[in-house]
């Protein structure tokens, strides 16, 4: 997984989070917090609520590239679909069958996709996605 941003500490299912731009370890109790991140693995399982994560050094430089250039794009460009297409391109190079295999994302989302790695400066005549 790839960290993109603190969503806030994690109230509860009903309540959602709080939203926070820091984390503040201030007492000897678990706390939870509520990340935005996308996985960099295309042949990885999703996590589930058990599943534990550790820091393990920065993402690949292209999907940092993709993250940073989010804020610059409209919403309608910037979907959580589009955006783990983006990646799925740089870190694994998947085709259209690939994704079709495994998720219902439409030709929009591909066309986002393509947005948001031009946008980062990742050439895109390259991938399998869009050749």
């Amino acid at each position: 997984m790839a960290v993109l941003e603190l969503k806030g500490l994690y109230l509860n299912e009903f309540m959602g989070y709080y939203p926070r731009d820091s984390i503040i370890l201030d007492t000897q109790d678990s706390v939870k917090y509520l990340y935005s991140a996308y996985c960099v693995s295309f042949e990885g399982d999703n996590p589930t609520s058990a599943t534990l994560f550790t820091q393990s050094g920065m993402a690949d430089p292209d999907v940092i590239k993709i993250f940073n250039v989010l804020d610059e794009l409209p919403d309608d460009v910037t979907g959580i679909a589009a955006i783990q297409t983006a990646v799925f391109v740089v870190s694994d190079n998947v085709s259209l069958a690939d994704l079709e295999s495994r998720f219902s994302s439409g030709v929009d989302e591909v066309e986002n996709a393509r947005t948001i790695l031009e946008t980062a400066g990742i050439d895109t005549s390259t991938k399998a996605l869009f050749s």
